[in-house]
């Protein structure tokens, strides 16, 4: 969108030629809208050339410039990912030697490459003129297809296109002085001889409209289906407008299947990819030909890597979190202490952090599987000594009653930690149980001798004097087999009846 500074500019010229009206195509209410100015070119051009440019200078750190507005590093870094892809740039980004011959033509580093390259196959004839279709788009007529717009500037004898073709002619000769030797002339495709240049735009049509495409670089792109260029399956995209996804072809040249195999063979890789099965619950290994982004053919992977589905199982709990893990309860009820209690080793950050040490070596392709004893005893090894003494008296497993049974404790009731046990367990009793550090109350929640609830308290000697009473006239009525004594804080525990209570007592 234009801004208010170059709407004002643009009005101003008008008005240099006489008065009149100036007409703009929105809203006078959407004019305040627009921004103030236009932004700095530095933030909205390509930057491959300027950063060939600096690593030809040797600049060191870019960003220490003293820069009147310094280029986005996001362009940056893509600028140097193309110069790289190129040859131009070595991994340290620095300049190559065939970087330096890039830097001496008159053009985009991918174009100047473009030409470059094709003197090896005795093409930069061919490809000095594609270059220049890039640059001159009124060059050739009115077409997406480069191939179209060739062949009418190779039949035009106008004097712009003679011009045109000269200095072709000069780009040429410099890039063959440049590359140092001459080859003999190869039949060698239009698209390839852009693929040279612009690695990550060859394309592949998506849907048979041809109104969607998937580059090699891994950005999508539209076309009007109406193009001659929308029935072919493969293409070398070489111009687009748009910056967000889905950015328009205005330029490229189409590619036959067969020439893909054939001409881009080097570029076309075996990869063993890995992907989750949602429905199977398992890493699902496929090996796949492609061409960067773009995958060829694909089928199972008969002998994929243990050491990357490993991988790749632990970053997605990593990702997903620890839910994903199937835990067994003996794990869950060890974890929910450890978060209780405070235990550092068992939260959720340090068990993220250590995947690789005590989730990695039981994995295999399912989660599912995996074992829930070795699980748990992969999580109990965590502990130091200190931890599991801190552990048992902060948030012990479980409470012993006075009959001697053992009962879990819920760290995860929302009333707080809790035991349920049978209120006969519990006689003999005066005072209330509790855990912690600080000898919290434990929630004891009493049943009957049938396991129903009777009553939830943090207060036993309260409740013996208390609703005690209530419960045990209630009580006798329901289970008049069973002891139901008027001072319980006096009686020996014991969940038998009252006969074999009082057998047990008399032996």
């Amino acid at each position: 969108a234009a801004s208010q500074a170059s709407a004002a500019q643009r009005a101003g010229r008008a008005a240099r030629q006489g008065p009149g009206v100036a007409y703009r195509l929105w809203e006078e209410a959407a004019h305040a809208g627009r921004p103030a100015f236009d932004p700095p070119e530095i933030r909205v051009s390509d930057l491959a050339p300027l950063t060939l440019n600096l690593a030809q200078w040797g600049a060191g750190d870019v960003a220490a410039m003293a820069w009147i507005d310094p280029p986005p590093e996001p362009a940056m870094a893509a600028a140097r990912r193309e110069l790289e892809a190129l040859g131009a740039l070595d991994g340290g980004g620095r300049i190559t030697a065939f970087g330096q011959q890039v830097a001496q033509l008159p053009m985009a580093p991918a174009q100047a490459a473009m030409i470059l390259h094709a003197c090896v196959f005795g093409a930069e004839g061919m490809a000095s003129r594609l270059a220049l279709l890039l640059q001159e788009r009124g060059l050739g007529g009115r077409s997406e297809d480069l191939s179209q717009r060739l062949a009418r500037w190779d039949a035009d004898r106008s004097g712009r296109a003679q011009a045109a073709r000269k200095l072709s002619e000069g780009w040429a000769r410099r890039a063959r002085k440049l590359a140092g030797a001459a080859s003999e002339p190869e039949n060698v495709p239009l698209g390839v001889l852009l693929a040279l240049g612009q690695p990550a735009m060859l394309a592949r049509r998506r849907e048979a409209s041809g109104e969607n495409w998937l580059s090699a670089g891994g950005r999508g792109y539209t076309l009007d289906p109406a193009s001659p260029l929308a029935a072919r399956e493969w293409m070398v995209i070489g111009d687009a407008q748009g910056q967000a996804r889905g950015a328009r072809i205005v330029a490229g040249i189409p590619l036959e299947p067969g020439e893909v195999e054939a001409w881009l063979a080097d570029r076309i890789e075996r990869r063993s990819v890995l992907r989750w099965n949602e429905a199977e619950g398992r890493v699902e290994a496929r090996l796949e030909r492609r061409v960067g982004a773009i995958v060829l053919a694909t089928g199972p992977d008969p002998a994929p890597d243990a050491e990357a589905i490993c991988a790749f199982l632990v970053e997605r709990v990593r990702a997903r979190g620890l839910e994903l893990v199937p835990l067994g309860k003996a794990s869950q009820a060890l974890l929910r202490r450890a978060r209780y209690a405070g235990i550092a080793a068992l939260s959720d950050a340090a068990l993220l952090a250590d995947l690789e040490v005590w989730l990695a070596p039981l994995l295999g392709r399912r989660l599912e599987a995996l074992d829930k004893a070795a699980l748990h005893e992969a999580l109990r090894r965590r502990l130091t000594w200190d931890d599991q003494q801190a552990l048992e008296r902060l948030a012990p497993a479980e409470f012993r009653s006075p009959a001697g049974t053992a009962h879990a404790i819920d760290y995860e009731d929302e009333g707080g930690p809790s035991v349920e046990v049978r209120v006969q367990a519990l006689f003999g009793l005066d005072r209330h149980p509790g855990y912690g550090h600080e000898n919290r109350p434990l929630l004891l929640k009493l049943t009957s001798p049938a396991g129903r609830p009777l009553q939830a308290t943090r207060d036993l000697p309260g409740f013996w004097r208390g609703s005690w009473k209530d419960v045990q006239r209630d009580m006798k009525g329901r289970y008049p087999r069973h002891r139901w004594p008027d001072e319980p804080w006096t009686e020996n525990p014991s969940l038998k009846t009252k006969n074999a209570f009082e057998r047990t007592r008399g032996a």
